[in-house]
């Protein structure tokens, strides 16, 4: 079995306006580099301003995304030893759901994670072993395990997956892994916490 380890290289931190968070690289080919975070993490970027029309000849609102600051981790020995920065533009997301697709302003090629197949996730089962990395805390990366325990959690009509790995303040956005075929593979995002009084974004579930 490989290890969560594995997986380091790509998940990466995620400076936003007025957060900072986690991403976690999915794909990377041939100079065109994608990553996951949550909305939560980058919602101070994406802006609404009432902005004149030439060709309506009138006001209304547009939408304005800034780019976002995502830190490559520089590893020796399963040691995170420094950062390299590049931007990356805000592709697509969705704010109910929390989740943002990101693209790497850059024509390098860095490690991604490997991706559950998504027509076996049916297969994974309560109490099955999760990991999660993330980037708590904006320090080095932290790696928690726990197990699986509901598939059926609904949350504002949408269905989360509850876990028992901790998640800390900062791995918003961060891979919550499962082991398939001998290694550890990427199956999503944190997204929500229980706190008291009912759910947040500014905190996590797996």
């Amino acid at each position: 079995m490989g290890s969560l380890l594995d997986n380091l290289e790509a998940s990466c931190r995620v400076h936003a306006k007025e957060a900072i968070g986690s991403a976690t690289i999915i794909y990377s080919k041939d100079g065109n580099t994608f990553a996951l975070t949550n909305y939560h993490v980058v919602a101070k970027n994406i802006q609404y301003k009432d902005d004149w029309d030439n060709i309506l000849k009138r006001e209304i609102k547009k939408e304005f995304l800034s780019p976002v600051e995502i830190l490559f981790p520089k590893i020796e020995e399963n040691d995170v030893i420094g950062y390299n920065t590049r931007l990356a533009d805000i592709i697509i997301y969705n704010k109910e759901q929390d989740i943002v697709l990101l693209k790497v302003k850059s024509k390098d090629d860095y490690p991604s994670v490997p991706l559950y197949p998504r027509d076996e996730t049916r297969n994974i089962k309560a109490l099955d072993l999760l990991g999660v990395i993330g980037a708590a805390l904006g320090e080095t990366p932290v790696f928690t395990e726990g197990r699986l325990q509901t598939k059926q959690k609904m949350i504002d009509n949408y269905e989360y997956w509850l876990s028992s790995a901790l998640s800390i303040y900062g791995n918003s956005g961060g891979g919550v892994f499962t082991p398939h075929k001998d290694e550890w593979k990427f199956i999503g995002i944190p997204s929500r916490i229980a706190v008291t009084g009912g759910w947040s974004t500014q905190a996590i579930l797996t």
